[in-house]
């Protein structure tokens, strides 16, 4: 990122983190936050449109990592906005509901666009002049709609994909620190116990967190009622391990190539094997 860019960035993170020291009501500091954003995409476009760009691989460096970076910001706060706007303050399973909507609605998102999604994470670059350059905008097949009535001069078919990508796992972590708030005291619920200092998990956190979503999928606590974040917090105690960002664990492990369940294949080749050795081997 050129100097100037990076000193515009830079400035535009410490208005962020302003915010957030000064405004305590998530509500207000949501909608200033957004005006920030809009300021701040506003100057970007104008330095954008003052400064053309002079190769072809600038211009899609920029549409690839300069422009996402601030308009996830905005498509971040735009979202907790109306998150916050929308909440409700009935039952506690009413708002476990919502909270686990909206993060279903994510989940949708990444599961329609894992294409792009695996293309991004992956480091690839052989489709750059078709996601991330104007000319190829009016081109490409896969153009999101709401990008049709964009600026030519300040979009290409997939920055905006991006931004929402890199928005959404934001989103996605203030989702599930939203519902681990709601489940309060969920430890203090359960007795402790003075053995489970004993265990401790040693295999991979993604392993972990693999059987942890299988367990959700599968509805094996509370006849499937059971939010994962609650599951998670179990998980936590009993094995003494703090999973950090499972959800986007979670994310990885869904684009890998292969082996989408290593670890619990891993499970049931064990298992199986130590079966068919007490076959071989009876007591």
């Amino acid at each position: 990122m050129n100097p100037i860019l990076q000193d515009r960035y830079d400035t535009f993170l410490r208005e962020l983190r302003q915010l957030r020291s000064e405004e305590a009501d998530i509500l207000l500091q949501s909608k200033r936050s957004v005006d920030a954003g809009i300021r701040a995409l506003k100057e970007l476009r104008e330095y954008t449109i003052a400064s053309p760009f002079r190769t072809k691989e600038e211009e899609i460096y920029f549409f690839k990592q300069i422009k996402p970076l601030f308009q996830c910001q905005l498509v971040y706060w735009l979202k907790v906005l109306n998150y916050e706007l929308n909440k409700p303050t009935g039952t506690y399973a009413d708002r476990e509901a919502y909270i686990l909507n909206e993060l279903h609605c994510l989940k949708l998102f990444f599961d329609k666009n894992i294409d792009f999604y695996r293309y991004w994470r992956s480091g690839q670059k052989h489709m750059d002049a078709q996601y991330f350059s104007p000319s190829k905008n009016v081109l490409h097949m896969d153009m999101d709609i709401e990008l049709l009535d964009t600026d030519p001069q300040f979009s290409s078919s997939h920055d905006g994909k991006l931004s929402r990508m890199l928005a959404f796992e934001m989103l996605a972590d203030f989702l599930n620190s939203e519902l681990e708030t709601l489940s309060g005291n969920t430890r203090a619920h359960l007795a402790p116990d003075a053995d489970n200092s004993l265990i401790s998990w040693t295999a991979s956190k993604a392993g972990l967190i693999e059987l942890m979503y299988a367990c959700n999928s599968s509805g094996a606590f509370n006849h499937g009622k059971a939010s994962i974040n609650q599951i998670a917090d179990l998980f936590e105690r009993i094995f003494n391990i703090k999973l950090g960002n499972y959800y986007r664990t979670f994310q990885e492990i869904r684009i890998r190539k292969k082996g989408r369940t290593f670890f619990l294949d891993q499970l049931r080749e064990k298992l199986i094997a130590r079966m068919d050795n007490s076959d071989e081997n009876p007591r």
